[in-house]
């Protein structure tokens, strides 16, 4: 009775270890991704937010980073209530893959398919107005038209 026991507890721990083994980031990406494709934006979300966290992030490659990144765009179209997350989560994404490798993910971006490009150029803006904001004095100079019509106007 006790060598079934045994034998039992093994097998389950042996179906346990079996069962939990880790999904690499490529496959967890390529389920998101297909997901989407079916319009099942439940389970591409699920998947997705498992690739998020800083040990998984910090595993992916450059194309790997802008594959996700361009999943959670596509969440954010579908999913208004966490729309501002999801592209926040994109744009991180985003700037990691750069950090990662420029050429891999300029790469990646370049020849994305037509439905697909809105979500790069998107991102492109994003990041690159976070990264270097407008600033309406540096743009002005002292001899521009506007300060020539404002000093010729008072001085009539």
């Amino acid at each position: 009775m006790k060598l079934i026991n045994i034998l039992t507890v093994v097998l389950l721990m042996a179906l346990a270890i079996s069962c939990s083994s880790k999904v690499s980031p490529e496959e967890d990406i390529r389920r998101a991704e297909m997901a989407i494709a079916q319009g099942d934006m439940e389970v591409a979300s699920s998947v997705a937010s498992h690739l998020t966290s800083e040990p998984a992030l910090s595993s992916m490659s450059a194309s790997q980073l802008a594959r996700l990144s361009m999943v959670y765009m596509q969440l954010s179209e579908e999913d208004n209530d966490d729309a501002g997350t999801n592209v926040a989560t994109a744009t991180d994404c985003y700037r990691r893959a750069f950090k990662a490798d420029a050429d891999s993910a300029g790469q990646y971006f370049s020849s994305l398919p037509s439905e697909q490009a809105q979500y790069g150029m998107m991102l492109s803006a994003i990041v690159g107005n976070q990264d270097n904001p407008y600033n309406p004095d540096e743009h002005m100079h002292e001899d521009s038209v506007i300060d020539g019509f404002l000093t010729d106007s008072i001085s009539f």
